[in-house]
């Protein structure tokens, strides 16, 4: 019985902690934009990442071993998922750089353009843009 309850708490926990870690990397993929949070949703994913050590390391090899295949099948389910919504987010972090760095540069010719435009005072024909008729 006392080997039941302890498999039963093992995998009630270890599920909680999947279910935290994932509902922490949705909030990260919805916020995607705002960059400045992404030191909040990553400490509190190594937080539950760490509790998810502690956990493997307190419960003994035979609790962990012993979960039916239902349950083998449920934390697997859970772990694809997080590891499908982590490919989301480095996609979306990959894209949001390369559309910085496309800003930044398109920025940096319009300046270039407008710096040069800016001493050369001639229109297309070559007339002064102040010219008086």
């Amino acid at each position: 019985m006392i080997y039941s309850d302890r498999h039963s708490d093992y995998y009630s926990n270890k599920m909680a902690f999947l279910k935290q870690y994932l509902h922490i990397s949705e909030e990260l993929l919805s916020s995607i934009e705002n960059w400045e949070s992404y030191d909040i949703h990553l400490a509190a994913r190594e937080a539950v990442l760490e509790d998810l050590q502690e956990l493997e390391e307190a419960y003994s090899s035979e609790d962990a071993h012993s979960c039916t295949e239902d349950e083998k099948d449920r934390i697997d389910q859970m772990i694809s998922l997080i590891l499908a919504l982590d490919k989301d987010i480095a996609a979306s972090i990959s894209d949001i750089r390369l559309k910085t760095l496309e800003s930044i540069k398109t920025a940096a010719m319009e300046k270039r353009i407008t710096d040069y435009g800016y001493g050369d005072q001639t229109d297309q024909s070559g007339r002064l843009f102040d010219y008086k008729k």
